[in-house]
């Protein structure tokens, strides 16, 4: 639901959203509600090369780059499809806020300010540690309040 669409009386929808590249914790307030959701990533994790092999015959060979760009490309369309999901589930938020330690929180938002509706309802993007459960409810609670 939009902020458009909310009726008299209707208590918006908050989402705090505290993501990595591993994983994103939705956590939705509506009014005194409190509800979490997980969307899980398949990004797979950064390979650094750690030099190259020996072939017989020959010296030293360095590994090859293309396998190496073909990584990059294969994570770069996992984070796509990540951060897509997640836009997903915010789509219906009237409000956001993102959390997280590092660049994934970057990306989201960088994605969020990219669209119109959904840069209006972006409240603020905080650096945070990851958290429990019950420390990212009482965070997200307290960035709305």
């Amino acid at each position: 639901m939009t902020s458009s669409t909310m009726t008299a009386g209707t208590s918006p929808r908050r989402l705090g959203i505290w993501l990595d590249h591993r994983c994103a914790h939705l956590i939705e307030l509506r009014g005194a509600t409190v509800s979490a959701a997980t969307i899980p990533s398949e990004v797979p994790r950064k390979h650094r090369a750690t030099g190259g092999t020996r072939v017989p015959g020959r010296a030293f060979v360095r590994s090859a780059a293309a396998s190496q760009d073909h990584m990059a490309s294969q994570r770069a369309e996992a984070i796509r499809r990540y951060l897509e999901d997640i836009v997903a589930a915010a789509a219906g938020a009237d409000e956001i806020v993102i959390l997280g330690p590092g660049g994934a929180r970057k990306e989201l938002a960088a994605r969020l300010e990219g669209d119109r509706s959904l840069a209006a309802r972006l409240k603020g993007v905080f650096a945070a540690p990851k958290m429990t459960d019950r420390q990212l409810v009482a965070q997200v609670k307290s960035l709305f309040h």
